[in-house]
């Protein structure tokens, strides 16, 4: 009988063992970071869509958001920021504030945001300051 054909054969079942075992581990990880980041944008998003103007949804039944944010003009600009500021906080709540025990395994954090547009016809862009105000 050979000496160490045992102890061989354990390491190599325990490596292939503990190499499933953490490839399961990252899947899991990598999971919980893109759920993490899609809750994070939808609450974002829905932050957003909740400043819409009240009077013009009951007069009008027109869904519309300032984009101007309380400055003269309007812009997709002003609407990226508000959208940065509210990931920053769904991505870090309890920044500042001192958590005792909570570790952050994703270790996500808020870059650069890049907003796109969709392609509408020109009289649904209500919020360009070329545009004249629908009436009813």
């Amino acid at each position: 009988m050979r000496k160490g054909a045992i102890t061989v054969f354990l390491s190599l079942i325990l490596t292939m063992i503990l190499s499933l075992i953490s490839a399961v581990i990252e899947s899991v990880r990598v999971s919980a970071i893109r759920s993490r980041i899609e809750m994070c944008t939808d609450m974002g998003l829905y932050s957003i869509f909740a400043e819409y103007n009240r009077e013009l949804l009951k007069n009008y039944d027109l869904y519309y958001i300032d984009t101007s944010y309380g400055s003269s003009t309007p812009s997709l600009a002003n609407t990226k920021e508000h959208l940065k500021d509210y990931l920053k906080y769904n991505f870090e709540p309890s920044k500042g504030q001192l958590s005792l025990g909570s570790v952050d395994f994703t270790g996500l954090s808020v870059g650069n945001i890049e907003l796109e547009m969709p392609r509408m016809p020109r009289t649904m862009l209500a919020g360009s300051s070329r545009d004249r105000p629908y009436t009813r």
